[in-house]
């Protein structure tokens, strides 16, 4: 025989019951709802901290655009100028070695780099024993290159390496 006090059979039978367990969940959810909610304030400092780290971006971005373009620009003109510079050098070999280049070829020379010039033709030699070879064009080459197209000056290589080959 079983003997259990009445208060805890009663206590027992509530805790059991379905309806119990309602109430208790809803006791829960109350208790959850009262605690404070997390919430997130920026003071009026911050605010224009990053403001100012924005616009500071979009500056260097725009320098950044800008200095890129100026690269780009540079490049071109380098680009120009070393081709202005092969060109001469070939000019001078040619001179320096003692063959006949065209007129025209030495009024490149000479308009665009007048030191070379000056160069080549203290340094001419006076073939002995051979005969001087006779030279086409070498500014033509190069105007080709840019009519079709800009080529990077691969068709002045090639042109050029083919003059060296039948020396």
């Amino acid at each position: 025989m079983d003997l259990t006090p009445v208060g805890m059979m009663r206590r027992n039978s509530r805790i059991n019951s379905p309806a119990a367990a309602e109430a208790n969940e809803n006791t829960k959810n109350s208790a959850i709802s009262s605690q404070p909610k997390d919430s997130f304030s920026v003071s009026q400092a911050a605010r224009d901290f990053i403001e100012n780290q924005k616009r500071l971006r979009e500056v260097q971005e725009e320098q950044a655009r800008s200095m890129l373009e100026k690269s780009e620009d540079e490049a071109d003109m380098l680009d120009q100028q070393l081709k202005y510079m092969k060109t001469c050098q070939k000019i001078a070999s040619r001179v320096m070695k003692g063959d006949k280049v065209p007129l025209k070829d030495l009024k490149y020379l000479m308009e665009h780099d007048p030191q070379m010039y000056k160069m080549a033709m203290t340094l001419r030699q006076i073939p002995s024993g051979r005969k001087p070879k006779k030279w086409d064009s070498a500014v033509e080459d190069e105007e080709k290159a840019s009519e079709d197209g800009g080529e990077t000056g691969e068709a002045v290589e090639a042109s050029g390496s083919d003059g060296a080959a039948a020396e």
